[in-house]
């Protein structure tokens, strides 16, 4: 496996270990504590994901390679199929999604569990239709 220095390397890394659910974890009787999985991807072994555990492995890699990233919440448009959350002992609809940001050779790019690839964070956010809540950890 590649050493795990640059941006382009660590997002490719990320987005070909995931074991990627659109749903959250614990709906899949996996853990609901999402951590990252930064770990095993140094190891080159896969790692189950939702879009928290995928942003936290993904922004936990860049900074340890010294790059700047923060993880970004985001509503998911009305017109996406709605993604499915335990609360309180009951499946409700949830259009809650996070994605990673990241600065890579002056252009803030975004890492998104259901991309194929990293994009401009404005290309991604025009074309998504997605809604920003908060900018954690960032700018």
């Amino acid at each position: 496996m590649e050493p795990l220095t640059s941006a382009a390397v660590i997002a490719a890394t990320v987005l070909a270990l995931a074991d990627a659910h659109q749903e959250p974890l614990h709906i899949y009787g996996l853990s609901a504590e999402r951590t990252s999985q930064a770990e095993l991807v140094l190891q080159g072994k896969p790692f189950k994901a939702d879009c928290t555990a995928f942003t936290l492995t993904a922004v936990d890699l860049m900074r340890r390679a010294g790059i700047k990233s923060w993880a970004v919440k985001v509503t998911l448009p009305p017109t996406a199929p709605c993604v499915r959350a335990l609360v309180k002992g009951r499946i409700t609809c949830n259009r809650a999604h996070a994605i990673a940001a990241y600065v890579d050779s002056g252009v803030t790019m975004a890492l998104d569990i259901r991309q194929v690839r990293a994009v401009p964070l404005t290309d991604l956010m025009q074309n998504s239709r997605y809604t920003v809540n908060v900018d954690r950890g960032g700018r």
